[in-house]
């Protein structure tokens, strides 16, 4: 769509013909910080980095974004929290991240249901409550058949957004430590995790003891 996009990877992840790739040598060739310098050059709309790992790194990232270029940064945590608090250890400050922050997203694989094979069942008591259901309900269960391996077929990524819009801004302008802030997770839940994970469920896709407990991590 005529967007330049630019990706700085310490490890090469995936091949695109679409972007440009700068590959993070090992050895004697060029280091992160070079290639960041080249990636600014290009005056790209976009660059994504596979890792942030200190605080040199951190301010070079928000020197980007005060440039006006989109960044994209993959972050090891386990929630959408904890990668923000990640962040903020970095020295990308609450305030900095009210201003500039655009979406987290957050991702889990599960084990996807044989279609062919997946059998319903009615819902329990607990499950109801979790899915926000009533207990007249019915869900899926694996059942195994000629097509699939267990009653199970590859699997089905569930994405959850926590979105930088005001509400958002405000949480982490707030005194309140991120967690109490962010409501653990749960603010726009429409697009949070739980959310994600609960149709997930409930459309037959995925097993209930697959979502359980991550459910009960995402509520508290």
């Amino acid at each position: 769509r005529g967007h330049l996009i630019v990706a700085v990877d310490r490890q090469l992840h995936y091949r695109s013909e679409h972007i440009v790739q700068l590959a993070v040598a090992s050895d004697d060739g060029p280091s992160l910080a070079d290639h960041w310098q080249t990636a600014l050059r290009l005056h790209p709309d976009t660059i994504i980095l596979d890792t942030l790992q200190d605080a040199t790194e951190a301010r070079a990232l928000l020197a980007a974004v005060a440039a006006g270029i989109t960044v994209i940064v993959q972050v090891p945590t386990a929630t959408n929290v904890e990668a923000l608090e990640y962040l903020v250890q970095l020295e990308l400050n609450r305030s900095n991240l009210s201003r500039h922050l655009l979406v987290v997203s957050e991702r889990r694989s599960l084990p996807r249901i044989c279609p062919v094979c997946r059998t319903p069942r009615p819902c329990t008591e607990e499950e109801a409550l979790l899915l926000g259901v009533s207990d007249a309900t019915r869900l899926v269960e694996a059942a195994g058949c000629d097509h699939c391996d267990g009653g199970y077929r590859g699997h089905r990524t569930v994405y959850g957004l926590l979105v930088g819009d005001d509400t958002c801004a405000t949480a982490l302008r707030s005194a309140e430590p991120l967690a109490t802030a962010l409501g653990n997770g749960r603010l726009s839940p429409p697009l949070s995790l739980a959310s994600a994970l609960r149709a997930a469920a409930l459309s037959g896709e995925v097993a209930f003891e697959h979502v359980h407990p991550l459910l009960q991590e995402s509520t508290g």
